[in-house]
């Protein structure tokens, strides 16, 4: 799935990785209703907490019922999740597991796996569907259903709490959300939120907030003329109302290890530490970045600017290292590198290509591809290099990282295989002691430092131009807009 503003191209190619696809969508359909279940008793035991310390007042009774209930119908939709992931299991290990080729009624399927997975997400949304002629296919039907399974539900995670909803659904129960602001109107090119008074944390301070749909450039007219008092990602960014909030998207390219030269960890690490990633910074992002040398983006637990030391920028380090393992010419010329042909991708792999031929002597052949043809070549181990690709985070969890580049999983693009990282990240995706957690993660993260199966370059930053007498709300690395996370503290001081 490749999304871009507000437009998602789906794109579904023949070739996947067999059973990797589907123990991978497995494991997704466990882990997102056990978060379910983990959310339902946090606010549950939150709710009893103070119940029994008497900190809840005889007028938050009812909406602490309420409220709990709510959670027990949560913590009811996972487990029916689980449950039925766990007869899917038991079907493939009494039938077995088919990788052959056979017709399907994908129409049929996507009915059916969309009547599924919607309800199960807790989301009131609807998805319509647009289906025509035969959908009979040749394919494989386990692959298909979970490919179709996980857009749905990334689709839907995407999608922002309470909007954009058409008009007819804006008095339908339960649409809404249940965060402190609801839709009360929606037009081509506005959406208006009002309070949203089954909120359980009580009434926002905010009457109103209105977002509004445009060009950048007429947004930044309209926020100096003083009619917007935030603008998301101004086109320029040159005021002292600039709000800079690091985002959780971490930059990197893949070296892919099953091929000459870079089967070789220490000419793996040599490409990395030659990249001139403030030069990256500077000129492909505008200063909207910051080099990056690790995995977890700053503003996430579990962010060691320490642990990406081994990729700091040495250019002479680089060279001689490179020069000292006899790697022959013939390897070092001309190395396919494969990008998606956007035009900031193109950017960076040119940026990189030059960088490395400058600094090592070697040099790249990029390839822009479309993102068919670029998922085909990646699957294949068509390339020596290839990116800029990297992660943005679905949580703010070190887990959604690390588990990235786990030996199965579907995202590894560098081919990585690493039994010792394997089973360290699998003890701390469980580990419920958070410093034991941190701890194993930063084992795990060496680990991808010493083999190197990526060259990591930036993490990206937003920007917001924001009035400054808006107050009230924190700032965080998962806000869409300045004080998204904490809208019910948002207030307008007086000006």
């Amino acid at each position: 799935m490749q999304a871009q503003e507000t437009t998602a191209d789906i794109v579904l190619t023949q070739r996947m990785d067999s059973l990797e696809i589907v123990a991978g969508g497995l494991a997704h359909e466990i882990n997102n209703p056990l978060n379910y279940l983990k959310n339902a008793l946090t606010r549950v035991r939150m709710d009893a907490e103070a119940l029994l310390s008497g900190r809840l007042g005889k007028e938050e009774l009812p909406r602490a019922e309420k409220r709990m209930r709510e959670m027990f119908d949560l913590a009811e939709s996972g487990i029916r999740r689980i449950a039925a992931t766990v007869e899917l299991m038991t079907s493939y290990s009494k039938a077995g597991y088919s990788r052959q080729l056979r017709p399907y009624d994908v129409f049929t399927a996507v009915r059916e796996v969309v009547s599924l997975v919607v309800p199960a997400t807790g989301r009131a949304v609807q998805v319509d569907l647009d289906l025509n002629g035969d959908g009979t296919v040749e394919c494989v039907p386990e692959e298909f259903n979970q490919v179709i399974s996980n857009l749905v539900q990334n689709a839907i995670a995407a999608m922002p709490e309470g909007g954009p909803l058409r008009p007819e659904m804006l008095k339908a129960p339960g649409t809404n959300g249940n965060g402190p602001f609801r839709v009360s109107d929606t037009t081509k090119d506005q959406i208006t939120l009002a309070p949203n008074n089954s909120y359980w944390g009580g009434r926002p301070t905010l009457s109103t907030i209105v977002f509004t749909f445009g060009s950048d450039a007429a947004a930044v007219t309209r926020y100096r003329a003083g009619e917007l008092d935030l603008v998301v990602d101004p086109p320029d960014p040159l005021s002292a109302d600039i709000v800079k909030v690091p985002e959780l998207t971490t930059f990197w390219v893949d070296f892919n290890v099953e091929r000459a030269p870079f089967q070789d960890s220490r000419v793996r690490q040599a490409f990395a530490t030659a990249v001139d990633r403030q030069a990256l910074v500077s000129d492909e992002f505008k200063g909207r970045a910051e080099a990056a040398t690790s995995l977890v983006p700053r503003g996430m637990n579990g962010y060691h600017p320490e642990d990406g030391k081994p990729q700091e920028t040495n250019a002479t380090a680089a060279k001689q290292q490179l020069d000292g393992l006899g790697v022959p010419r013939a390897q070092l010329t001309g190395l396919p590198m494969i990008v998606h042909d956007r035009p900031l991708d193109r950017a960076i792999a040119e940026a990189l290509a030059s960088q490395w031929s400058k600094t090592l002597g070697v040099s790249v052949s990029i390839q822009p591809l479309n993102p068919v043809d670029y998922g085909h070549r990646l699957r294949a181990g068509d390339f020596a290099l290839a990116g800029p690709t990297g992660w943005t985070a679905d949580y703010p969890d070190p887990r959604d990282f690390f588990d990235l580049f786990r030996s199965n999983d579907g995202n590894n693009g560098a081919r990585w295989r690493n039994a010792r990282y394997d089973a360290v990240v699998r003890v701390a995706d469980i580990e419920s002691d958070e410093t034991k957690r941190d701890a194993l993660y930063n084992q795990a993260h060496q680990l991808l430092e010493s083999d190197t199966p990526v060259a990591f370059l930036v993490q990206r930053w937003h920007w917001s131009l924001e009035k400054p007498y808006v107050k009230g709300a924190p700032v965080i690395s998962v806000d869409e807009w300045p004080g998204a996370s904490y809208s019910n503290l948002l207030y307008v001081a007086a000006h």
